[in-house]
């Protein structure tokens, strides 16, 4: 059965957010997902974003994320980039918070 889903875009020149919502009175399950997305260098080439959203059992997700409008090939420079940089592994062992780095791309 689909579940229909609501939500919305808000954003600037600089960063889109795509905010979704999955929610059906009859169901326990509530989740809502969070795009982030970096548009400084425009919206034809490739974006780097983080997505902030629930797995199958409720659990916190924070991750980066390519956006293109084109299909795209990954290298394995892109993959890395998607990992943890140093700064933001720093950040995370002083703060205890997690500040993705999507602004160097």
């Amino acid at each position: 059965m689909y579940q229909k889903g609501t939500g919305y875009l808000i954003g600037n020149e600089e960063i889109v957010f795509a905010v979704m919502e999955n929610y059906k009175p009859t169901s326990t399950r509530v989740d809502i997902s969070v795009l982030e997305i970096n548009i400084c260098n425009g919206t034809d080439g490739l974006m780097l974003g983080g997505y902030f959203g629930t797995n199958a059992k409720c659990e916190p997700s924070l991750r980066k994320c390519y956006f293109s409008k084109k299909d795209i090939e990954f290298t394995e420079k892109m993959i890395e980039d998607l990992k943890l940089n140093e700064n933001e592994k720093e950040i995370l062992n002083n703060q205890n918070a997690l500040y993705l780095d999507i602004f160097n791309i």
